[in-house]
């Protein structure tokens, strides 16, 4: 079992067991597209964690006061069916 911590989750602590670490290594592929999960093979918590951590804000150093704002965009794509991270 391997335990990590995320500061994007607030600090909680998350367990992975190998068993559901193997089934979702077993579901998902590497292809042209990036990395491929099925929706079907997490839990819905791992989902949500999954869209959460996986938004990125671009930071601007910019001199000028007037600089634009950044916004966050997300890094994956899903359909219906998979998530598909690149």
């Amino acid at each position: 079992m391997k335990k990590f911590k995320n500061a994007s989750s607030k600090n909680k602590e998350i367990v992975l067991k190998e068993d559901y670490k193997q089934k979702i290594a077993n579901s998902s592929h590497l292809g042209k597209r990036g990395y491929t999960i099925l929706k079907s093979e997490l839990t819905t918590e791992d989902l949500q964690f999954l869209k959460d951590d996986l938004h990125v804000k671009p930071q601007n150093f910019s001199i000028k006061s007037n600089a634009a704002e950044s916004s966050p965009f997300s890094v994956f794509r899903e359909n219906e069916k998979k998530n598909i991270h690149t």
